[in-house]
């Protein structure tokens, strides 16, 4: 006897609108010309990183111009995507009297003047007090992130309204 896939009591949802995620390099316009590339990608099989740049390596293709071609550069790029993933990859496990101990990452990215951006220590940016504001900013887009990306789950309605009213908390006390 085969079994069923339950069925999910969502609606049915239509995408429409492309438009690049908060904080992108890319334009509407680019948005909607890598949703309609992705999109064919996905009908005619399934959408894999390996396909895109496939895909992309046509210099008439419209995903071309997307990409670095120089090997040299693009080697140095994925350096540097190398060592981001390294930084990024350090855990530390932290506690105080107010918080129970948990595990986090080490390095934070922050914008510091006259250095530009990088890393820090999670203790540096917690005890200055911009690089504190930045990370709760920080936060807070990418809770909106987050949120605006499960809005359909309605199960997690509870969590988003709960976190809501955080930020506001936090924006009327810097008010205050």
């Amino acid at each position: 006897m085969a079994t069923r896939r339950k069925r999910s009591k969502a609606a049915h949802l239509t995408a429409s609108n492309p438009e690049p995620v908060s904080g992108s390099r890319l334009t509407k316009k680019d948005a909607v010309v890598i949703a309609r590339a992705f999109g064919e990608l996905a009908a005619a099989k399934q959408l894999t990183p390996a396909a895109v740049v496939e895909r992309a390596r046509a210099p008439a293709d419209p995903l071309h111009c997307f990409f670095e071609w120089d090997d040299s550069r693009a080697a140095h790029a994925h350096r540097l995507d190398q060592a981001s993933y390294l930084i990024r990859s350090v855990r530390v496990t932290v506690q105080s009297a107010t918080i129970p101990a948990r595990t986090i990452r080490y390095f934070w990215p922050v914008k510091t003047a006259g250095v530009g951006e990088g890393y820090q220590t999670v203790e540096r940016v917690l005890s200055d007090k911009e690089m504190r504001r930045e990370m709760l900013a920080r936060a807070e887009r990418e809770f909106v992130s987050w949120r605006d990306r499960y809005a359909s789950l309605t199960e997690l309605a509870r969590v988003f309204a709960a976190a809501e009213v955080a930020f506001a908390r936090l924006h009327a006390k810097k008010a205050a």
